[in-house]
């Protein structure tokens, strides 16, 4: 698997990085890349590494979907993945700016896990009650769990078309 395949239309540019690493900030850090906010500079893993990043792109906006897989129940993934990943992904990670100088987590628009979906149940499940990707009012950041099914991608493909729907409207997006 490549570590990274940019998919381009136009202005816009969609980036899917494969285990991307994500460090603290550093003078070197480019501007709007994610940056790990959790970890103190000398920790020993100083750096998170989702399964994958999506980097949406339209001239100079910038928008991530971060995707972390979990081996795991829905009620699992509901009761302990989905709080964990929302802590470490969106309050321990953010974007550096440097125009402003400031790491903020506005670009960060979606952040989910992975989880197989042995039956026909409800394929996502959302950290915002009423206000998930499928709902009339959505949250930003979206925060939730996919279903992925071994002989059927279906749901998984339209919750990841919401998402990325979603995404294309906060940076004003064709959808």
């Amino acid at each position: 698997i490549p570590s990274e395949v940019t998919f381009k239309n136009g202005v816009e540019e969609l980036i899917l990085q494969y285990e991307p690493i994500v460090n603290i900030w550093s003078p070197t850090t480019s501007h709007m890349d994610l940056i790990d906010v959790g970890h103190q500079p000398g920790a020993p893993h100083p750096y998170w590494s989702p399964d994958f990043v999506l980097r949406f792109s339209n001239g100079t906006a910038v928008r991530y979907i971060i995707l972390d897989a979990k081996y795991s129940t829905r009620s699992s993934v509901k009761d302990f993945h989905i709080p964990a990943l929302f802590d470490k992904y969106y309050v321990a990670t953010a974007v550096y700016d440097s125009f402003t100088q400031t790491a903020t987590h506005a670009p960060i628009v979606g952040i989910f896990a992975i989880f197989s979906l042995d039956d026909r149940s409800t394929s996502y499940v959302s950290k915002w009650r009423r206000h998930g990707i499928n709902n009339d009012l959505r949250r930003i950041p979206m925060v939730g769990g996919v279903g992925l099914m071994v002989d059927n991608s279906l749901f998984f493909n339209e919750s990841m078309s919401s998402a990325l729907n979603i995404l294309r409207r906060t940076i004003g997006g064709r959808t």
